[in-house]
């Protein structure tokens, strides 16, 4: 496992796709986000789910623009697993060696809440919290949350700063 986070960081810095500022750096006490101070203290039922996630389905055929970003989406998966052990609560997304199929699946739902059989996949799946890091959202996605938001129908925001949300999927 080691072995192979290291050479995936060695591949990705001398390949360009990263740059030494957004490779992960330990938190100490200071340094956790506050979203995840929040979160620690929280009595959460079901998966979290982390956002932004992936972006297209990581083969040969994927547009350049998802192609080009594939590293960068490994990282942050395995930051939200690093995460995860801070906060200690279960998430659905989070890689390690592959992408499974049922997290492709949840992901594509997602962004396709809040029509019914997403809701209802999600909720089959207990995947009941959403963290929306605010400042990591390209375009496409700050639209689709800004609209979700001003719905309000589907979700219940249980805590926000200038950087994250949490809601809660209902």
């Amino acid at each position: 496992g080691v072995v192979l986070v290291g050479s995936l960081f060695i591949f990705e810095i001398n390949t360009g796709y990263l740059n030494e500022s957004s490779l992960y750096k330990p938190y100490s006490k200071e340094t956790i986000p506050d979203v995840y101070k929040w979160l620690m203290k929280q009595e959460i039922t079901g998966g979290i789910l982390e956002i932004p996630t992936v972006k297209g389905t990581l083969s040969k055929y994927d547009p350049p623009e998802f192609a080009e970003k594939r590293a960068f989406y490994n990282v942050r998966e395995i930051e939200y697993i690093y995460r995860a052990v801070i906060h200690k609560k279960p998430i659905a997304n989070g890689s390690g060696a592959f992408f499974s199929p049922v997290f492709m699946k949840i992901r594509d739902m997602m962004y396709n809440f809040p029509d019914e059989p997403a809701r209802k996949y999600l909720k089959e799946m207990q995947i009941n919290t959403v963290i929306v890091h605010k400042t990591e959202l390209d375009e496409q996605e700050k639209e689709f949350w800004a609209d979700l938001l001003l719905q309000n129908k589907y979700i219940k925001i249980l805590y926000e700063d200038s950087n994250d949300i949490v809601v809660e999927l209902i």
